[in-house]
């Protein structure tokens, strides 16, 4: 992991961790040199195989499609594992003898700086994830006291975890979810209730201006959210 997006759509935003960014470029090369050694060795199958193999899985991620998760590009890593671990192994034996004590070190500590790393990256998303899971439960709960039951309809910005949390239908009117219409949630609103989730400093659709209005106090990651629910 590189400490960005968990989905991006567009992928155009600054990685939050540029520093473990560099082994993006570090494990082509990596790879590449474990192919070489496996050449060396007149074994070139074994390195060469899940290379090719892993650059096939990624690259239709990687060019031509406009979205992209860390989780995609699982299987290419697992594949290039095979020559990077050829690579690693090699290097200490590869130099002159006086040499490998200081190469077994550097291949030490780079396996170690990557593990730290990605534990460190690791934690970080666990500890964002549980943030916003207990703010969709969190949510969720506050609207079950405002008499929001199934059958319901959410909308807004965190419609989907929290229609699932509320175990109402989830409906969004633009982004790369979008499976409705303003037309429809009107309609929706005359025979059960429809919630409008609204991000702060931002007003609610011009059909839930009228709705009435609820703070949701209490969350960690989504301080300030309202809630605009529909007359009954």
């Amino acid at each position: 992991m590189d400490g960005g997006m968990m989905l991006c759509r567009p992928c155009t935003r600054t990685w939050h961790h540029a520093g473990a960014s560099v082994w993006w470029f570090v494990l082509p090369l990596a790879a590449a040199g474990g192919v070489l050694v496996a050449a060396r060795a007149r074994r070139l199958a074994t390195a060469l195989l899940p290379a090719l193999c892993g650059l096939s899985v990624a690259l239709p991620y990687l060019l031509l499609i406009d979205y992209a998760a860390p989780r995609f590009l699982l299987p290419a890593y697992a594949l290039a594992a095979i020559p990077v671990a050829d690579c690693a192994l090699s290097l200490p034996t590869s130099v002159r003898p006086g040499l490998r004590p200081a190469a077994l070190a550097l291949v030490a500590a780079l396996v170690t700086a990557q593990t730290v790393s990605q534990h460190v990256i690791l934690t970080h998303a666990v500890r964002i994830s549980a943030a916003d899971n207990g703010d969709y439960a969190r949510i969720a709960a506050d609207l079950r006291t405002l008499e929001v039951r199934p059958p319901c309809l959410i909308t807004g910005r965190l419609a989907t975890p929290v229609g699932y949390e509320a175990h109402c239908a989830s409906g969004r009117t633009a982004g790369h979810n979008r499976n409705t219409t303003r037309t429809a949630i009107r309609a929706t609103a005359r025979t059960e209730p429809v919630a409008v989730l609204v991000r702060p400093y931002h007003r609610p659709p011009a059909y839930a201006r009228t709705w009435t209005p609820h703070p949701l106090p209490g969350l960690r990651s989504h301080h300030g959210y309202r809630v605009f629910l529909s007359p009954r």
